[in-house]
């Protein structure tokens, strides 16, 4: 069974935020600092998931759930349980109306929750949100996340068939979605990333927003 810590604020929170960490000891740390640090006119809740590290990550996220005991909750796996399955449970914990991932490795940039929620907000046909990354890597090297060329998206506007015909639409630690058009998955499914932005495309559209909101 799952370990929690953290208790949620009693105003239900209107964005869940699913970080899944393993082994991340070097980057968790700015990734759930980055994701407190949101201002938005929304309650917000992060759920972080760790999946039996070894390394210190577990530490980190017990260390921000005791300091932020009314936003995080930490789900401890007691065993390594595999990525797909971490993710899977802590999505499945949300309770928000719209839910954000956020791999343990990325951090946000300011106005990220915001940007997305606002998309959601003005269109109730769109189910999938995802924005614009700047890549970095460990040796220093950086990609600006401008120079991702959107032009197959009309308007910004991703359709089923695009993401068919494209598979990769945008970065998973990018995307927010609309959680009552989320179906549930089984564990063992292949591509969770790309099943699930199927899965979303296939009851409504989505949205990149035309902005550098994570890293």
């Amino acid at each position: 069974m799952t370990q929690h810590q953290g208790a949620k604020s009693s105003r239900r929170p209107k964005v869940s935020v699913c970080v899944i960490t393993y082994n991340q000891a070097r980057y968790i740390r700015r990734c759930l600092q980055s994701l407190v640090d949101q201002h938005t006119d929304f309650a917000f809740e992060l759920i972080v998931g760790d999946d039996c590290s070894t390394d210190g990550t577990r530490e980190i996220v017990q260390e921000f759930a005791e300091r932020y005991p009314n936003q995080i909750r930490a789900l401890f796996q007691p065993i390594n349980t595999g990525g797909s399955r971490n993710n899977l449970e802590v999505h499945a914990a949300a309770v928000g109306e719209y839910v954000a991932h956020v791999d343990g490795d990325d951090y946000a940039l300011p106005g990220k929750l915001q940007a997305q929620a606002n998309v959601l907000d003005r269109d109730r046909a769109c189910n999938a949100v995802w924005h614009r990354v700047d890549f970095f890597d460990d040796t220093g090297d950086f990609c600006s996340g401008t120079t991702a060329d959107l032009s197959s998206f009309e308007r910004g506007v991703v359709t089923y068939s695009d993401a068919i015909r494209l598979g990769f639409v945008g970065v998973h630690s990018s995307l927010m979605y609309r959680r009552r058009a989320r179906s549930q998955i089984d564990a063992g499914r292949r591509a969770l990333d790309l099943y699930v932005t199927w899965d979303l495309l296939s009851k409504g559209h989505g949205y990149i927003v035309d902005e550098v909101l994570g890293r």
